[in-house]
């Protein structure tokens, strides 16, 4: 018999979740005295140092490793603490993955290997961790217990030679009893690590599979007499004015009584009560009169100290209720909208293990856009997590670790399955209960709907009566992973207290908002996953928050999802890890299939609202904007009556400054003053007069060109999550619109004829049309050249991933895959050859100074798209261009309609007039205002890790390139890159871009929004281009 557990192969038997694990326990670490757990729990995990601890030790660090193909082709001697087996260095925590051994593997339904529940692949790479440790004196006669904070997917642990016992689900700790196999002096510790197993197929999520342990290994010393768990449940009274805390533990405690205590946040003792055992059972309770409450406002921390015999610990409380009532989640009484985000633990360097300071990077990040929640996708997170976002203030739904995509409608149902299921959302539970932050549990992610969902929804009912529960795929029809419908989102009540969609159309919850009975189902809808952000997307943000904040039961929903899951490698494309590597600017980030992981889902795993190194993208600022807890509303702004009114839910608005500027597009001056914001109560509203609108300056500027008033409002003084001068809210005014003149009155200068071109000079500048009907060259006195390329009409840009995937063209007409590809937009501009518009001159004529063209559109398949007139005038200073686009049907809808050309390298910043700073598109521009603003060429450019069309910036009246000055009669879109566009297309990463000789300018009456349909709905009707006439006239000076 081998001495290798190993040998029954558990980890394909559903049925067995561990074995000699510990029970779950809600209780933090102990301390030999109050004073020290007290002040660890007052300084949280950002100050936590646990190296003096005498009863704690870490035992991160390099590990021996030895890397084999399956569990079953383990040596035995890997028990043996002699062997001569060749062993290699590891980090702990870190998975292996990233460290040189195997390779990453990302899917998002599909499984790694072959679909055969319950049953891991025959190469299952399994790693074997060897680590030495010596147990101090002062530990003898007491318990010593091993947590492995998360290993993926299955655990055995040997002490000595010794098997301890093994556990299943990656993303839970598993404690055991080391106790009775320790011996004198050093101690070898081996953890077997096996990559896949029967937990795989309901740990399918979309995300990379890395082999290994992510978190922290430690050993924690406990007296031989221990409080085993306790149960904490802050409450509060009807009218919120007295919270009451009430205390249990389970049964057969050894411990006779508990001393506790109640500590403010400045570690003022304010209660204190003995509680003694009856049976084996200890219940109490204290008060606490006019308690400050928790919210993600006002994150209000209590501190209760508890004390047996020589160990203490303090667990952070917080008093909040939660409660439906009639369509709505009420959080201490109020409706809360829920800002909230999908946030995947991953680092680009370390994958799954996460530390501190990056969890708070991430949270501060967060908070700075106005996010008020996270859904903690698709499993429970590292315990610090949820300890920061106590302390800094988000609402949570914590996930159970349970996802069968690729299985969705079996193992839901399947009798085997069911206690991996139910254990998964007890640990959960029973780990997490204390956490204030925490408002509702999770039942896990695509993984249909079944009876095992019920158990373990059961459950919770009987264990937590205070939070609600979340579960997607009860508001599913019945079989398979349709559409929702308003009938199935009235389904699943006993699984899901929200009514939470994934990607529903505006249009149906809207109609579910309006027909549904509150009365019947007072569940509100709260979309598990709204807003999808692959590349450049999460177009419509901000009508989805204009529906939500007029409706009501529609609530609020987490944008899929927080970071893109870009691993950093290094010149050799292997994973960074641990090593300190030179960076590449644009960083070397890689997705799904660039590991030679196949079958993959390739860049699917890039959704993210920031890139892997938290680096910001566009969309943020349309997150803060929509987002904003203060609005500014006027129905005349001129008149300078302002309406203030506060989305805050529990606190005033007297930490914020408010800041007016007034400012139009003919002059560079801005008026910048203070206003007096009145201190609007949660929810409330004022009128102010902006009176600086009746001083003649003012009115000159209104008089002079359309003039805009810009309303800032910043946080006065810092606050733990942002900086003095943050800004948390923005609105913006037209005050006068002055219409520009569409007549030339300037003296006209005359064409003059070659043999292939038109040609112009003026003392200011000379200018060509060539042969073809093109403005093939502008240069004007004391500038460069503009134009290295004709300026011609175009109608193309490349895909977004919204419009299509790339990675996936590849794929098309094979099983499995036809969702990423079918129905895209890009499809017909590919096969028609949009990219390579065909311009057919029908007619140039002159007249004086005037050159008139007519061309036919056409594609190289022979498709008729249309025609553009265009018309040049040329006076002395400047030249006009007024083009009319008459398209047909010939394309369900157009991906832009304008011009395209390269220029001259734009060596200093391109400055401009319309919405920014940051890149916008007809139905993502809500956070850019529009004024002046100026960028380089490189930071015009976004570089989303898989190259695609970017930095349009809208509604632009006037653009300042070195060559020439363009202003539009009628506001316009541009883009400028310093890559050509078949260089985007091609290219699969934007760190093997090559930069151009030339830079490349597009100029467009219209562009197409982004939308979200690479797993959402697609681009509104609104914000796509049908045939029809579109007009452009532009002033180039």
């Amino acid at each position: 018999m081998s001495s290798l557990f190993l040998s029954h192969a558990i980890w394909q038997h559903p049925q067995v979740t561990s074995l000699n694990r510990l029970p779950m326990t809600s209780l933090p670490l102990f301390f030999p005295t109050l004073e020290e757990a007290l002040s660890d729990a007052l300084g949280g995990p950002e100050k936590r140092d646990l190296s003096d601890h005498p009863y704690h030790k870490s035992l991160k660090g390099t590990w021996d490793f030895i890397l084999y193909d399956n569990p079953l082709s383990v040596d035995e001697r890997v028990l043996d603490e002699k062997n001569s087996l060749s062993w290699k260095p590891v980090i702990v925590p870190g998975s292996w993955s990233i460290q040189g051994f195997d390779k990453p593997h990302y899917t998002n339904v599909i499984m790694p290997f072959e679909d055969d529940p319950p049953h891991p692949p025959q190469v299952n790479p399994t790693g074997v961790y060897r680590t030495a440790f010596t147990v101090d004196n002062h530990w003898k006669n007491r318990r010593t217990v091993l947590e492995v904070g998360s290993a993926e997917s299955y655990v055995e642990l040997y002490l000595n030679g010794a098997f301890v016992g093994l556990s299943k689900d990656t993303r839970l700790e598993a404690c055991f009893d080391l106790t009775d196999y320790l011996k004198e002096g050093s101690n070898t510790l081996v953890l077997i690590v096996v990559r896949y197993s029967d937990s795989s197929y309901i740990e399918d999520q979309d995300q990379w599979w890395f082999g290994g342990i992510h978190r922290d290994v430690t050993l924690t010393s406990l007296p031989k007499k221990t409080l085993s768990d306790i149960k904490v449940t802050p409450t509060l009274n009807e009218a919120l004015t007295e919270g009451i805390i009430e205390i249990r533990t389970p049964g057969n405690q050894v411990i006779e009584a508990l001393d506790v205590r109640v500590y403010t946040d400045a570690g003022k003792l304010i209660e204190q009560e003995i509680l003694n055992a009856e049976e084996g059972v200890i219940v109490g309770s204290l008060k606490v009169a006019s308690p400050k409450l928790w919210s993600s406002e006002t994150p209000n921390l209590y501190y209760l100290g508890i004390s047996s015999l020589n160990e203490h610990l303090v667990i952070p409380i917080g008093f909040r209720t939660i409660e439906l009532h009639r369509g709505n989640l009420l959080i201490n009484k109020k409706r809360v909208l829920i800002k909230g985000v999908n946030r995947h633990e991953h680092d680009e360097r370390t994958a799954k293990t996460i530390s501190v300071e990056s969890m708070v990077h991430d949270i501060k990040l967060m908070k700075q856009h106005n996010f008020n929640a996270v859904r903690t996708a698709h499993y429970p997170n590292d315990p610090r997590w949820y300890e920061l976002c106590n302390r800094y203030g988000l609402y949570i739904i914590d996930e159970a670790n349970i996802e069968s995509h690729s299985n969705y409608d079996a193992l839901c149902r399947e009798e085997s399955y069911a206690a991996a299921f139910l254990d998964r959302v007890q640990r959960m539970v029973r780990r997490d209960f204390h956490h204030p932050c925490i408002i509702g549990w999770s039942l896990g992610n695509e993984a249909g709907y079944g009876e095992n969902h019920d158990a373990a929804a059961a459950w919770i009912r009987r264990y937590d009566l205070l939070r609600v529960i979340h579960y997607e795929g009860a508001v599913r029809p019945e079989w398979g992973q349709g559409a929702h419908t308003l009938e199935s989102l009235k389904r699943g009540s006993f699984a899901t207290d929200l009514v939470c969609p994934m990607y529903p159309p505006i249009a149906l919850i809207e109609e579910w908002d309006r027909t549904t009975d509150a009365d019947r189902d007072p569940r509100p809808l709260i979309m598990s996953e709204y807003n999808h952000a692959m590349g450049n997307s999460n177009g419509s943000l901000s009508d989805y928050w204009d529906l939500i904040r007029s409706s009501r039961s529609i609530q609020g929903g987490f944008i899929w999802d927080w970071v893109d899951q870009g691993i950093l490698v290094d010149d050799e494309g292997k994973p960074v890890g641990f090593r300190n590597v030179e960076e590449h600017v644009p960083k070397r980030w890689r997705y799904g299939g660039d590991f030679g992981d196949q079958p993959t889902n390739y860049d699917f795993c890039l959704n993210g609202i920031v890139f892997p190194d938290r680096s910001l993208k566009p969309v943020m600022s349309e997150c803060l904007k929509v987002h904003q807890p203060i609005h500014v509303r006027s129905s005349n702004p001129s008149s300078g009556y302002f309406t203030i009114i506060s989305e805050y839910d529990f606190i005033t608005t007297k930490d914020i400054a408010l800041t007016c500027s007034i400012y139009n597009e003919s002059s560079s001056e801005e008026y910048t003053f203070g206003v007096e914001l009145p201190i609007l109560q949660p929810g409330g509203q004022a009128q102010i007069h902006i009176r600086e609108l009746q001083e003649s300056r003012v009115r000159k500027m209104m008089g002079s060109s359309t003039t805009f008033i810009r309303f800032v409002c910043t946080l006065k003084e810092p606050a733990p999550w942002a900086p003095k001068d943050h800004i948390v809210a923005l609105e913006q005014f037209v005050l006068s619109t002055i219409s520009k003149s569409l007549h030339i009155h300037a003296p006209a200068y005359p064409i003059k004829q070659t043999d292939d071109s038109l040609f112009v000079e003026t003392i200011l500048y000379k200018a060509s049309i060539s042969s073809e009907g093109f403005l093939s060259a502008l240069h004007f006195e004391d500038r460069p050249p503009l134009l290295t390329s004709p300026l011609r009409p175009s109608l193309y840009r490349v895909p977004t991933q919204n419009d299509g995937l790339k990675t996936y063209t590849h794929l098309e007409g094979i099983k499995g895959f036809s969702f990423y590809h079918e129905k895209k937009a890009m499809k017909p501009w590919l096969e028609h050859s949009l990219n390579d518009l065909v311009l057919i001159l029908e007619e140039l004529k002159i007249r004086h100074n005037q050159v008139k063209t007519i061309h036919q559109l056409k594609t190289h398949t022979g498709l008729d798209i249309g025609s553009v007139r265009q018309t040049f005038t040329f006076t002395l200073e400047e030249v006009f261009l007024h083009a009319i686009f008459d398209l047909s049907d010939a394309f369900a809808e157009y991906p832009k309609v304008g011009y395209r050309c390269s220029l001259t390298k734009q060596e200093e910043p391109v400055s401009w007039f319309g919405r920014g700073p940051e890149e916008n598109y007809p139905d993502r521009k809500t956070g850019s205002l529009i004024a002046s603003y100026d960028k380089t060429v490189e930071e015009l450019f976004v570089p989303y890790i898989v190259p695609q069309d970017c930095g349009v910036r809208t509604e632009t009246t006037r653009l300042v390139l070195e060559g020439a000055k363009i202003e539009g009669i009628l506001p316009f879109s541009f883009s400028i890159h310093p890559y050509s566009p078949e260089e985007l297309w091609e290219k699969r990463h934007a760190d093997d871009l090559v930069v151009d000789e030339v830079d490349h300018l597009s100029l467009d009456a219209a562009v197409r929004g982004v939308g979200t349909a690479t797993c959402g709905p697609d681009t509104l009707d609104r914000y796509r281009i049908p045939g029809g006439i579109y007009q452009m006239r532009l002033r180039l000076s």
